[in-house]
């Protein structure tokens, strides 16, 4: 087993006299590839697994795992959970844990054990937080708490826009001292905060209090008139309208309203709802029949707008597969809730205590409710909240750039959709807004690799043309540009055409989320998207994946470029894009469920040797080819090599070749050469152009294997060749 630690490093001061430097330590091993945490020796994260010795329901599979591997994930076997959330999406089934302490629940330390389409366990993330003893009792009640929340603001009289949420919980703090506490959500009704706060059930001090209002400066019309008109420079105009938008406006369908109440129809349907929750109190919009035609001198105009582009980007998740639900009290567990006139204030924001969204209507601005760029970039924080194992109203110090960058991508995507439906030029398609906070304003989200990248993430706030941006924002524009990236050719040239296309890109971003909790770091959540892509489209997309987050500098050994000329081992991912070689009498050791990429060319040179643990998945490039040459012996043991119009494997004179209980798919020609000693047994030859083919080889043996092609080519051909070939099943060969 190799042990390979990364750079990264983080204090943990614990509640003792001294502090441990604790580093984050990956692991290839029969389980999967594990991130250790080396200060409590449990594992974090757990991917590249294929764990089916489990049976029952999702659930029961979940838990049996959870309680027979309880010392290795905990170190102790007496560790409690209640199931919080079950995600189902097209990667699989995800179910959520919480710890608990007496029945009290630990603030984040969720589990997100992760199914595949097959009810196998794929990933395992682990938030677990061990060696707690506490006092679960509280001394202080929930209403003493309430008021001494209250009390420590201005007004504690203030209203709040729903009942306060309260949960006896266990905290952890930065320092691993743990609190007693009453988690506290409140919904002021007096501006646009959404405060979470713990207070100490044992002494009243207050532990936490932060405000948790996932806000933007965003962006909306069809699209939004500074980019339909290309003009940037449009006014306000004090919300009033005027000839040069004219032609901005669009009539459009308005799908799966809800049947009128009392005559009166209201934006209201399938998958938006349009509610009257925040300042000024504009009370929603009433027809007696389905014509909403307004302009934007009216009231109803942001909310026609707001229901139109929400629901016509929650229609294009579920068409992917996913369903997202949202919390609220007022109509229960469905879907998203929105105050198009919600706030006074130049902004928009998604609340996560009552799963709203809620934009601004300033006197002097465009309203955000206008731009479609803004109403979407606030959906997709609803989305990653709907769709995490937990939710995102707290977490660790990575969620909120995530989150951003998320939203933004999903704003400047959707206007960018909208342009090419339209027949559009781009116009600025990297900024944020062109109309509710122009270019000029903000500059652009979506930058090249050269300006916006992982090597960033941890840089201090700074001024940028006159807007100050704080790390989230700097980590937005890294986590959307890479996203940005998956999509297209060029992410800032979107004229360029496309590398996955959106379809793919938003699946695997979507569907990633389901398998970390909000206490995952950007680490975490890329390889969850490595695992997503594992478990919906087989790996297909990995080259891609790697690429990207290898040039924007997250990974830095996961592209390999040169040649092997020492004792190497590869794990985790890794991917070769050239031609190499392995020589010098060195050996090269692919560890245990490592995922082999290969785009060029793999030699293995005489004297030297290559050591592939049967866990590993090889997923090769159109004309990749591995060749072993003279005194080189390749010994595939349960291996799976699979690709689209893959050379194959060559094994040239001299080489030796043992193949059992393996499976090669979509090969030009999966084995050939001219080896010295061949053995191919029970192994699976699956959609190959050709099968095998040696030429002037002795005492071959060919067994029990089972070849399906494409109505062409030849699967077994022997030239000047003997040995036993025999008890071979062969399909859909021409010859």
């Amino acid at each position: 087993m190799k042990i390979k630690t990364i750079t990264q490093m983080f204090v943990l001061l614990l509640n003792i006299s001294f502090s441990l430097l604790a580093t984050e330590t990956y692991i290839a091993s029969d389980l999967g590839y594990i991130k250790m945490d080396t200060t409590f020796n449990i594992p974090r994260v757990i991917t590249c697994m294929q764990n089916g010795e489990y049976t029952g329901t999702v659930e029961d599979i979940a838990s049996q795992y959870i309680t027979e591997n309880s010392m290795f994930l905990f170190k102790d076997a007496s560790a409690k959970f209640e199931k919080i959330k079950i995600v189902n999406n097209p990667s699989g089934t995800h179910i959520g844990f919480q710890q608990v302490i007496n029945n009290v629940p630990v603030i984040g330390s969720d589990i997100a054990i992760s199914l595949n389409k097959k009810n196998e366990i794929s990933m395992v993330t682990n938030n677990y937080k061990p060696s707690i003893t506490i006092q679960t009792i509280p001394s202080i009640s929930l209403g003493v708490a309430i008021q001494i929340a209250r009390n420590s603001f201005d007004n504690p009289d203030f209203e709040t826009m729903i009942p306060i949420k309260s949960q006896l919980s266990v905290y952890v703090n930065e320092s691993y001292i743990s609190f007693l506490v009453w988690k506290l959500n409140i919904l002021s009704n007096e501006d646009d905060s959404d405060w979470y706060i713990l207070i100490n059930a044992l002494d009243g001090s207050i532990v936490k209090k932060e405000d948790i209002a996932k806000s933007n400066h965003g962006r909306v019309f069809n699209p939004d008139p500074g980019t339909y008109l290309e003009n940037i420079e449009l006014l306000d105009n004090r919300d009033l309208d005027y000839p040069e938008l004219s032609n901005a406006y669009k009539t459009v369908a308005l799908e799966g309203l809800n049947p009128p109440v009392n005559g009166l129809y209201r934006l209201r349907g399938e998958y938006a709802y349009s509610i009257d929750i925040g300042l000024p109190n504009d009370p929603v919009t009433e027809e007696p029949t389905t014509e909403f035609n307004y302009n934007r001198s009216q009231n109803g105009f942001e909310e026609v707008n707001c229901y139109s582009h929400l629901d016509n980007e929650i229609r294009y998740v579920r068409e992917l597969g996913f369903n997202p639900l949202w919390d609220n009290i007022s109509v229960g567990y469905k879907d998203i809730l929105f105050d198009a006139r919600g706030t006074r204030t130049r902004n928009a924001a998604y609340f996560c205590t009552n799963d709203h969204i809620r934009f601004g209507v300033p006197v002097d601005n465009v309203d955000a409710g206008e731009d479609q760029s803004v109403i979407v970039h606030e959906l997709g924080h609803a989305l990653h909240d709907a769709l995490i194992i937990d939710d995102i109203s707290s977490g660790g110090p990575d969620l909120r750039g995530i989150s951003e960058g998320i939203s933004d991508y999903f704003g400047i995507d959707y206007r960018r959709q909208i342009e090419r439906e339209l027949g559009l030029p781009y116009f600025f398609p990297n900024a944020r807004t062109n109309w509710f906070w122009p270019v000029t304003n903000l500059g652009p989200t979506i930058r090249s690799e050269y300006e916006a990248n992982f090597s960033t993430w941890d840089l201090p706030g700074f001024i940028d043309e006159e807007y100050l941006y704080t790390d989230p924002y700097i980590r937005m524009r890294t986590w959307a540009s890479s996203l940005m990236d998956l999509e297209y050719v060029s992410a800032t040239e979107p004229s360029q055409g496309y590398r996955l296309g959106r379809d793919i890109v938003t699946t695997l971003q979507l569907a990633s989320l389901s398998y970390i909790t909000s206490y995952n770091d950007r680490y975490d959540n890329v390889l969850a998207m490595y695992q997503a892509d594992i478990d919906i489209y087989d790996g297909m997309h990995l080259k891609d994946l790697i690429e990207v987050y290898s040039n924007r500098l997250l990974f830095y050994d996961q592209v390999i470029s040169n040649n092997v000329v020492t004792n190497t081992t590869w794990d985790g991912y890794k991917l070769v894009n050239s031609d190499i070689s392995v020589e010098n009498g060195a050996t090269l050791t692919i560890a245990p469920n490592t995922y082999f990429i290969l785009y060029g060319n793999l030699a293995i040179s005489t004297n030297s040797k290559i050591i592939i643990d049967p866990s590993v998945r090889i997923i090769a490039g159109p004309g990749a080819k591995i060749t072993i040459q003279n005194g080189v012996t390749l010994n595939l043991n349960g291996v799976t090599i699979k690709g689209d119009d893959w050379a194959g494997i060559v094994a040239e004179p001299g080489s030796t070749i043992n193949v059992l209980n393996s499976h090669f798919k979509g090969a030009q020609m999966a084995i050939s050469g001219t080896p010295m000693i061949c053995n191919i047994s029970n192994s699976i030859f699956e959609n190959c152009i050709n099968g095998v083919s040696f030429i002037a080889s002795k005492g071959l043996k060919i067994i029990g294997n089972s070849f399906s092609g494409l109505a062409e080519g030849s699967a077994v051909t022997v030239i000047q060749s003997s040995g036993n070939i025999s008890q071979n099943n062969i399909v859909n060969y021409s010859k």
